[in-house]
Parts: C-alpha cells; sequence; structure tokens
C-alpha cells in the first residue's frame, strides 16, 4: 500500500508538472519581443464585457493622447484570408496591424524587414510579412525577396519573414501573415 501511494504521489506531481509546463509554454510565457515584461493590453468591451474592436481615428486619439504614459502604442486585430501561395490556394489566419507594429514591439525577423508606418497608407502597395511556418511549407529554401501572395483576390509583396519564434499575439492561436491596418479595405473590397 505504501508503494501504490507513492506512485500515486509521483504520477500526480507528474502531471501537474506537465501541465503547469504545458499552460506556461501556451498561455503564459510573454510574446518573444523586446520588453514583453512591459507590455499592457489596451481593451475595450462592451457592458456584457465582450471585447469590441475600435476605430483607426480612435487608436490615432489614444497614441496621441496617451503620449508621455505609454512609451509607443500598436494596435492589432485578427484577420483571415483565402490565399494563392505558389500556386496552391489555402485558407490563412493572420492579423492587420498598425505600421509602427514590428518596430516599436522589435519583433524578431528571420528575413526581411517588418511593416513600416509608410506601409499603413492607403496608397502604399500591399505587402505582407509571412511566418517562417508559411514560408518554409510555400518555400522552402527558395528565395522570398519579391515573390507575392494573392490573398482575397489581391497580391501582396513579401517585405519579411518573421522569427520562427513570433506566432503572433492572441494566446493559443498561430497567425501564418500580418498586413497593414489599411488592408482591411483592400480586404473588403477583394472580397465583393
Amino acid at each position: 500500500t505504501a508503494c501504490a501511494g507513492i506512485l500515486s504521489l509521483s504520477i500526480g506531481l507528474g502531471l501537474n508538472v506537465l501541465l503547469f509546463t504545458l499552460t506556461n509554454a501556451i498561455l503564459l510565457a510573454p510574446l518573444p519581443v523586446a520588453g514583453a515584461d512591459r507590455l499592457v493590453m489596451v481593451q475595450m468591451q462592451r457592458e456584457d464585457g465582450v471585447a469590441m474592436d475600435f476605430s483607426y481615428p480612435f487608436y490615432e486619439h489614444l497614441r496621441s493622447a496617451s503620449a508621455g504614459v505609454f512609451d509607443t502604442l500598436v494596435a492589432y486585430s485578427s484577420a483571415r484570408a483565402t490565399a494563392r501561395v505558389t500556386g496552391s490556394s489555402e485558407s490563412l489566419a493572420g492579423e492587420y496591424v498598425t505600421g509602427n507594429f514590428f518596430t516599436d514591439l522589435a519583433v524578431p525577423m528571420a528575413m526581411g524587414r517588418g511593416l513600416m508606418p509608410s506601409d499603413d497608407r492607403p496608397d502604399a502597395p500591399p505587402v505582407v510579412v509571412i511566418s517562417q511556418a508559411l514560408y518554409r511549407r510555400h518555400f522552402g529554401d527558395a528565395p522570398w525577396s519579391g515573390q507575392t501572395i494573392t490573398m482575397n483576390r489581391t497580391p501582396f509583396t513579401i517585405a519579411g519573414v518573421a522569427d520562427r519564434r513570433f506566432l503572433g499575439t492572441e494566446l493559443g492561436e498561430t497567425a501564418d501573415f500580418w498586413v497593414a491596418i489599411v488592408a482591411i479595405l483592400v480586404f473588403s473590397v477583394g472580397l465583393g
């Protein structure tokens, strides 16, 4: 009976350690960006507690009003796209991000560059940052520079490939791509 008790205790402790390790890796580990321990999430909620997106003009107002309070302010929202990459079609998950997202968070890049404020203008050519997993799946070791991905019927030039450790901002979700927030307009037109 003592052996059975020790065995039960050992299995229980082992499972708890495994559960904590998985929880920490999936939910608690910080984003692989500079100063991750100082990140704060600002979110609007309805009275019933459901999160709401806010408009880009509101983000700009909040950014200018919070100057001196925060070092920087970036915005993001989830995105989905039907994409055509190297001849095959697939559904991708991604994020709309502000032009300062990659530079201000110091998101590590494997190749190329992140999005820039100049990419987040209606007259800017559409560019995308892709995940390293998407890059490997479609390009292998082929050069990515100058390649395009057609998402929701709009060609996006690949600006860069994110480091394999950066999977996006949503816990438990893996982003395949990041486009400037202005792409919301391109995506809604391309879906028609």
